[in-house]
């Protein structure tokens, strides 16, 4: 299982301002660039994660949700993915897609 940490910019929209990813198996961690541009463009089961985890309070101690992650605070998130979710995300920010180009 893989931590991804994402910072999330809610001042005019969604915009991912970090992305940062620890593979607990390799015990490797790397930032992810560039970050997506917005949370709408993200793989689909990382908009799910963070979609339950925007649910939950910030005010510390934060829950542990398993297989889902953790929110750190207003805009922090830790979103527990595989290697497949990993993977995924990795071949869109290396693909150009336009999606994460700005309108």
């Amino acid at each position: 299982m893989n931590t991804l940490r994402i910072v999330v910019s809610f001042d005019g929209g969604n915009d991912v301002v970090d992305m940062y990813v620890f593979n607990s198996t390799y015990m490797h961690s790397q930032s992810l660039e560039p970050p997506f541009k917005s949370v709408d463009s993200m793989p689909v089961s990382v908009q799910e994660k963070l979609a339950v985890l925007l649910c939950q309070s910030c005010d510390p101690p934060t829950a542990d949700l398993p297989e889902i992650g953790t929110r750190i605070d207003e805009t922090t998130f830790w979103l527990y993915i595989t290697d497949d979710e990993l993977q995924k995300i990795i071949e869109e920010l290396n693909s150009g897609n336009d999606t994460r180009k700005e309108s």
